[in-house]
């Protein structure tokens, strides 16, 4: 059911005295709204759409998204977090769904108990003098994949062999 909004001013204040703003937020449903844009929270999520995030100085991610085990095929959905991981249980061929835009993505890949699993990358992965890298193959062993989204591309760097 679509709220039926009932927009309240916000006030702040500033050197002890309140002050008007442009912020309104809904009393029903907790929508923000600055000017003509409304930015929604809900539990661990802000969604602005497309509006810019301006002058921050440090971004903190609380999660990371656990893909589980690899099997053969695997399909990772960069939507749904900019730091994911994914326990390789098989040789494994990924997909990529690309991110809304623009994007520094870090992958975590750890090797099951057996180890030596190898990954088949998509063909967006474009990597340091074009040959993608040799994972890690003990069991357990860690490496980190960061990316670069261009929207397009994934420029990769590989650091592999964590213990």
């Amino acid at each position: 059911m679509k709220c039926k909004h009932i927009w309240a001013k916000l006030l702040a204040v500033k050197d002890g005295k309140t002050i008007a703003t442009s912020l309104f937020t809904c009393l029903k449903c907790g929508l923000l709204k600055i000017g003509k844009h409304t930015i929604k929270i809900s539990k661990n999520r802000l969604d602005m759409g497309n509006l810019p995030i301006k002058s921050i100085k440090t971004g903190t991610f609380n999660s990371e998204v656990d893909n589980g085990n690899s099997g053969t095929e695997k399909t990772i959905d960069w939507t749904a977090g900019q730091k994911q991981l994914l326990t390789l249980t098989g040789n494994c061929a990924l997909t990529f769904s690309a991110p809304l835009g623009p994007s520094n993505l870090i992958f975590r890949l750890v090797q099951d108990a057996t180890g030596s699993r190898t990954v088949t990358w998509p063909a967006a992965c474009k990597w340091t003098s074009g040959t993608a890298p040799t994972l890690s193959t003990a069991a357990s062993a860690v490496d980190i994949i960061s990316f670069y989204y261009n929207g397009t591309n994934y420029y990769s760097v590989a650091n592999t062999n964590f213990s």
